[in-house]
């Protein structure tokens, strides 16, 4: 299920929480009160990890509070006649067989909401609260106490009433004697497992593919196993038990749901045809492991939706002691991620497409980021069906034509920075096939790479996105007849009467063939036409 607001609200606050611990001083200063305060009092400390028994007890707290169960003016803030330390030792202790002196506890009287103050806003009110007003409290969310609070677990939980008056709970502990495990899945190179993941959510290098030979290539191939990896990253201060590694796939899209959209035929392992791997061996804090072979081969061309398999891959790692909180939301749960991102070969001048679906829920927005290739002189357009252009705001494109039938719109792109399509109108579940299109300059220097991203938002919120690497090849060994499904060597007469937008650039004559290419009877031989 989506996010609700006042969870989106728990990890904002997480959110703060964690830059304030990162740089105390600067979080004071914010808050008004760094002057008051010597800097050496606040070292920075270690970022505060979210623990799922913890936050449901503390969202079960704050509801007790907001139905009017709590009492306000106790300063131990009794709630259903018990003390919110001891039932948030009893947590701790179910799940840690710690002991209770060592769970601390904050609280935050109601705060009354208002329509026009964002999410973000609300958190910042909240955070700044405790760190100016209450030094206690303070002193818990930096770290200013006598244990040691490097390494900590957290609970959130926020809930709003009917008239939209706010609570927010919460329970902090040192990391337990024997430990604790946060697995986690880069979503990219910076990704460090704090939720929520900050920069993109779509192109993890943390699922490689590979050859037979173990060479990493960018794309996968029908008719040869696809050897995949994932690495799988430990956050936490121990070693799992165990835990278990899914592998999927998926048709290019920008909001693609599990799991729904999601496929697991074609995988296999070692073990025979199964998409998950069971971890194995030791990892613990700052370390990770490499799980895999996966042997993936996808769709037969013919039958796949793009024949040149673009794909979307996606991993879970799955742990009883770091359980999946959300798990649709891969900004918010750093056991999944996605790796969404085809490299396509083309000569200069060369034109490319891409089949991409767009999954309907209220209002969307679908954001298309051209990159350097208009500038250098290429083009970027969008096809789309044309009722769904009824009433939406179109910047930085322009309509550039319109089937005979009227049924598809084409736009362009005319502006570099970007371009977007503002609040079309679908319902939950349906879903729409674009086509991103892409025109090579007519003339480059060097072999240029051109990213082209187009990603979706539903009702402000992005959901995913889809990012096309057109790069020009100079001299490759080979050139396809896009049209007639020949392949021919670049000196070949054939080619040079062929439209620059049919050629399809390969330096491996095994790939062309199998995405169907026949040799040209003139310049290679062996033709089976």
């Amino acid at each position: 299920m989506p996010l609700t607001d006042v969870e989106r609200l728990e990890w904002e606050i997480l959110r703060l929480f964690n830059v304030a611990r990162d740089n105390p001083q600067r979080a004071l200063d914010e808050a008004g009160v760094g002057h008051r305060y010597d800097e050496a009092l606040y070292p920075s400390r270690g970022p505060l990890r979210m623990n799922k028994a913890f936050r449901e007890k503390e969202q079960e707290w704050a509801q007790l509070l907001v139905d009017g169960q709590g009492v306000p003016g106790d300063p131990h803030h009794l709630v259903d006649g018990r003390f919110d330390a001891a039932e948030g030792a009893d947590v701790f202790n179910e799940q840690f067989g710690e002991y209770p002196s060592r769970v601390r506890t904050i609280i935050y009287p109601p705060f009354v909401g208002f329509p026009d103050v964002t999410i973000p806003q609300q958190a910042m009110r909240y955070v700044n609260g405790w760190l100016s007003s209450d030094g206690v409290h303070r002193d818990i969310i930096l770290g200013n106490t006598e244990d040691d609070w490097e390494g900590v677990l957290i609970g959130l939980g926020a809930r709003k009433s009917e008239d939209g008056d706010a609570w927010v709970s919460g329970m902090i502990t040192p990391a337990p004697r024997d430990g604790f495990v946060d697995l986690y899945i880069k979503d990219n190179l910076e990704d460090d497992g704090l939720v929520p993941s900050t920069g993109v959510t779509y192109a993890s290098r943390a699922i490689q593919l590979r050859d037979a030979m173990g060479e990493p290539f960018e794309n996968p191939e029908h008719g040869q196993d696809n050897y995949v990896y994932v690495e799988v990253h430990n956050a936490g201060t121990k070693s799992p038990d165990s835990y278990r590694v899914f592998l999927y796939w998926a048709d290019p899209g920008t909001n693609l749901a599990y799991p729904d959209q999601w496929h697991d035929d074609g995988i296999g392992t070692d073990e025979g045809p199964q998409n998950w791997i069971d971890g194995g061996g030791l990892f613990r804090e700052g370390e990770c492991t490499e799980v895999g072979p996966f042997m993936w081969c996808p769709q037969d061309p013919e039958e796949a939706i793009w024949d040149e398999g673009h794909y979307c891959l996606f991993a879970r790692v799955v742990c009883d002691e770091d359980p999946i909180m959300h798990e649709g939301e891969r900004e918010y749960e750093n056991n999944v991620a996605q790796r969404n991102v085809t490299v396509v070969d083309e000569v200069e001048g060369g034109e490319c497409s891409f089949p991409i679906d767009i999954r309907g829920g209220s209002l969307i927005d679908v954001n298309i980021a051209p990159g350097l290739l208009i500038p250098d002189g290429g083009k970027v357009s969008f096809r789309i069906r044309s009722r769904l252009l009824d009433g939406v705001n179109l910047q930085g494109m322009d309509i550039l034509e319109t089937t005979p039938g009227g049924q598809i719109t084409t736009l362009e792109c005319s502006e570099s920075t970007g371009a977007a399509i503002e609040e079309i109108s679908m319902g939950a579940g349906e879903t729409s096939r674009a086509e991103l299109r892409a025109k090579l300059p007519d003339t480059a220097e060097g072999e240029p790479v051109y990213p082209i991203t187009v990603s979706q938002t539903i009702d402000g919120r992005h959901v995913g996105a889809v990012t096309v690497v057109a790069r020009i090849i100079g001299t490759p060994a080979y050139i396809g007849n896009r049209n007639s499904g020949e392949l021919h060597y670049p000196d070949c007469y054939w080619v040079g009467r062929m439209a620059s937008h049919n050629k399809v650039p390969f330096n491996n004559i095994e790939v062309a063939h199998r995405r169907r290419y026949d040799n040209c009877a003139f310049c290679l031989g062996g033709s089976k036409r």
